[in-house]
């Protein structure tokens, strides 16, 4: 977030500087923007994989995870929300998001608490 140039930011998206102020009035709010498009990146990749993934809804899941480790924007954009936690508003969604991509992996059947802790905690079923 700081450092981040938003005329920088404008030029790359193709949209003019004083724009980007008009969509995000403020840098916090352009980042959890950003934030949120990558976590319904990783809920309609990964988890969204395994709701629909009747046998071995965890490995459907690992494997899908695999592909999304091999976006590294999304990696970074994910690495830093989590550097950038000491901020309350981006604190606030990553605990949420956290939240939900746990709670949505162990209401999966067959998975329950301890199989989506392990899995969630390794980043894999195994």
């Amino acid at each position: 977030m700081h450092g981040g140039s938003t005329v920088n930011i404008a030029q790359v998206v193709g949209i003019s500087h004083p724009n980007v102020f008009r969509l995000y009035p403020t840098k916090i709010e352009l980042f959890t923007a950003v934030l949120e498009q990558a976590f319904a990146t990783v809920a309609k990749t990964m988890l969204a994989t395994g709701e629909t993934t009747k046998n071995e809804p965890l490995q459907a899941m690992a494997n899908a995870w695999g592909i999304l480790k091999d976006d590294r924007e999304l990696m970074l954009i994910l690495l830093q929300g989590y550097a950038a936690s000491a901020d309350p508003a981006v604190r606030k969604l990553m605990q949420s998001w956290t939240r939900d991509v746990f709670e949505r992996m162990e209401a999966l059947p067959s998975v329950g608490t301890d199989l989506a802790h392990d899995f969630f905690a390794a980043g894999s079923s195994t």
